[in-house]
């Protein structure tokens, strides 16, 4: 007996049962067998009471109610379990004779059918229910199958804001119905001052573009070739080239409802792009409901009967022209052999479904999805078929099908990362790239990481993302990576919003901006270096004080190059031996480093190294590889050893200053280990002004002196006219070097 009757097994949920509510249980006891010979799981109550304590924990599949029941008539337990808040499954009504009326007034209320309690009652049973049944599971099909449609629509909506080219929909009288948010960005004109106007109206300067010959065409149904049209916008002052593709637009009845145009930006690529791939998209929805085909076969598969919608289908104008027929007639020869096996387990007892080709009597190709039972007729088992026509839905499920496999090897092809991640921070789902992009070994290992804590340097890069499911938004930012990096980021993303419009996952693509960032950072490094080199330079020319802040020069050549410690060193007159005139870097490590040295660097006469002149020999910038190599035999061994090693010291470059092919100075700049030399080009040209500056205070100071000179022989020798005027030219000689004019006029 079925599942339920007269017992208390209320602890366990069931679903997907027929559930009887009978009060005769004599007559349950035999319903129960007929419907669970053919193939059902079913639960029985005798009264309404029970009834509802069996659905507070279970889901009844369908119901077949008895009408007068002890405790209530069928009207009012429907009208109780409504009361109850109870959703009413469906439900089939059992009636005595003459009660017709009250079976009519049930099936307003909902009933699906209803069967007269007659002596061809339990015969009528499994016609019903397997009836009913089908018709209910042809519902819930349609509904997963609108659900699958209304998500299709709303993923072609998503493709058609988020396409990275123009999507433009004229109407029958070339007026503007779609213009889309690339359109927006191309023209900077809304879409709220296109929509609904003529395109003449908005835009006077397509006339002669032959755009509009085009678009006529496509209301015609003709499809022209793609043409490129010069675009200049007055209002936002915006122009270029685009190449744009016009299709027609039908319904799914194929009627021309408009044209759609494809428009891509060729403004860079005009003279070398090929040819543009023409885009159309076809959305075709077909929806057919056609009545079920219900047969009976006998055991050696011949038709017995067959009802006027599987006549429809197979072409049979009369159920004389087919009975007695084998259907194996009517199945397509690659479905033939199948058939054959699930008729013989229909007749060994078995419930059999079975999707497959039927051909009717003229040619007609269709498919059918059936579902068959055994019935005994006096002794016989019989074969009872329900039979639906799903051929479109076949052919939605194969577009459907081709759509989800472009888009996947879309997704899996694209370079940049594509994911969709759920509200609270784990993966749904990422393409190869993502995987690659971040670091990981495989799929599975990046899907199982938080993306709030594992993946953000900082989680208000996160948080501070507020899309909406319409409007993109273009988010830069850093990530991590498994291994600890970084790596900058171009988020490109939108939200996936549920029908009440909370939002149910995220969806994007995300580009490496890395090597694009550093060469931004870099620039943005240099130009503010430059300034800096500029101004101190200028400060430089501008200073008036007979002793140079050499200090302040030092610290700028630390500033620029990025070194750890910076030398100011100036030559002596002939070239070679030199004076350290300033020391920058950390002072306490300076101090430590004299300690070990046993004197103090600044002051310091350093006598001329030959090898290290012969290695600096027509150069600007010299590099040695160490502190060691630098000092060479000036420095014991050991202290630079030293040194090195308490000051974690690398690599050194020495940075010649000259001026007129004479080395004047330079600059030795000391470097942490794995650092290196920075701006090496504006670290020259600041050396260079210094070259100037430095010979402008030596020519200064043998200005003062001759001056000096020059006044001491007028007081001391009038006379001597020649000495003078060697010593004028000198002085003038001097002036011109410091940029200034002459003050003597020698006559000779």
């Amino acid at each position: 007996m079925g599942v339920g009757f007269q017992k208390n097994n209320l602890m366990k949920a069931i679903t997907n049962t027929i559930l009887i509510i009978e009060d005769d249980a004599g007559l349950i006891e035999l319903l129960n067998e007929k419907i669970e010979d053919c193939g059902y799981q079913t639960a029985c109550v005798l009264s309404a009471a029970k009834a509802f304590e069996w659905l507070k924990v279970n889901t009844a599949f369908l119901i077949l109610l008895d009408y007068s029941l002890p405790d209530l008539n069928g009207k009012e337990f429907i009208a109780e379990l409504k009361k109850k808040g109870h959703s009413v499954p469906p439900f089939i009504l059992a009636t005595g004779q003459g009660d017709e009326r009250i079976a009519v007034d049930m099936m307003k209320l909902g009933a699906r059918d209803y069967i007269i309690k007659d002596i061809h009652f339990l015969e009528m049973i499994p016609l019903v229910i397997s009836k009913v049944y089908s018709v209910i599971e042809n519902e819930n099909k349609l509904k997963l199958t609108e659900k699958a449609l209304s998500e299709s629509y709303k993923f072609n909506n998503q493709i058609i804001d988020s396409a990275q080219e123009g999507i433009i929909v004229y109407d029958l009288n070339m007026k503007y119905q779609v213009w889309n948010p690339f359109m927006e960005k191309l023209s900077g004109i809304k879409t709220s001052d296109v929509l609904g106007k003529y395109l003449l109206e908005v835009f006077p300067f397509l006339i002669d573009t032959g755009l509009i010959d085009n678009i006529k065409n496509a209301l015609q149904g003709e499809i022209k070739k793609d043409i490129e049209i010069h675009l200049d916008f007055p209002i936002t002052g915006k122009t270029g080239w685009i190449s744009d593709a016009i299709s027609t637009l039908r319904n799914i009845d194929g009627e021309i409802v408009g044209a759609i145009s494809s428009v891509r930006d060729i403004t860079e690529r005009k003279l070398v792009e090929d040819a543009l791939r023409e885009s159309e998209y076809h959305l075709r929805t077909i929806i057919e409901n056609e009545p079920e085909c219900i047969k009976i076969v006998d055991e050696k598969g011949r038709l017995i009967m067959m009802n006027p919608a599987g006549l429809a289908i197979i072409e049979a104008d009369s159920l004389e022209q087919v009975v007695g027929y084998s259907v194996l007639n009517f199945i397509a020869p690659e479905y033939q052999a199948d058939y054959e096996e699930m008729h013989k387990h229909v007749l060994a007892g078995e419930s059999m479904q079975m999707e497959y080709e039927v051909i009717g009597l003229k040619g007609r190709r269709r498919w059918l999805e059936t579902k068959a039972v055994p019935i005994n007729d006096n002794g016989k088992v019989l074969h009872l078929a329900i039979a639906r026509d799903i051929t479109e839905s076949k052919l939605l499920d194969d577009a459907l099908r081709e759509s989800e496999e472009l888009y996947r090897n879309l997704v899996l092809m694209i370079p940049d990362g594509v994911y969709k991640s759920t509200v609270d921070g784990k993966f749904v789902d990422v393409n190869p790239a993502m995987v690659k992009l971040l670091g990981y070994e495989n799929k599975e290992e990046l899907m199982a990481i938080d993306i709030k804590s594992q993946l953000y340097f900082d989680i208000s890069d996160r948080e501070n993302k507020k899309l909406n499911n319409r409007n993109e938004e273009m988010s830069i930012f850093r990530m991590k990576k498994k291994d600890g990096s970084g790596i900058w980021v171009e988020d490109h993303g939108w939200y996936i919003t549920d029908e009440n419009g909370n939002v149910i996952s995220h969806e994007g693509v995300l580009r490496d901006i890395t090597e694009r960032k550093k060469v931004e950072d870099a620039l943005q490094d240099s130009e503010t270096n430059l300034k800096k080199v500029l101004i101190a330079s200028s400060e430089l020319i501008d200073v008036n004080s007979e002793s140079p802040d050499y200090g302040k020069i030092a610290d700028k050549v630390l500033e620029i190059s990025g070194a750890k410690y910076v030398c100011f060193n100036i030559y002596d007159e002939n070239g070679l031996d030199l004076t350290t005139v300033a020391l920058s870097g950390l002072k306490e490590n300076v101090l430590n480093a004299a300690s070990f040295l046993g004197f103090d660097v600044i002051n310091k006469k350093w006598e001329n190294d030959p090898i290290r002149t012969e290695k600096m020999k027509d150069k600007t910038i010299t590099r040695f590889g160490s502190i060691r190599e630098l000092s060479g035999s000036v420095i014991p061994k050991t202290v630079s050893n030293l040194i090195e090693k308490t000051f974690n010291l690398g690599s050194a470059f020495i940075v010649n200053i000259i001026k007129n092919n004479k080395s004047l100075g330079d600059f030795t700049l000391i470097y942490s280990k794995g650092e290196t030399i920075r701006n090496s080009e504006l670290v020259e040209l600041f050396a260079n002004q210094i070259g100037l500056f430095i010979e402008r205070k030596k020519a200064e100071v043998e200005l003062n002196e001759k001056m000096g000179e020059l006044i001491h022989f007028h007081r001391l020798t009038v006379g001597r006219e020649l000495t003078m005027i060697e010593l004028k030219k000198e002085v003038n000689e001097l002036l011109q070097r410091i940029g200034e004019d002459k003050k003597y006029k020698i006559v000779e």
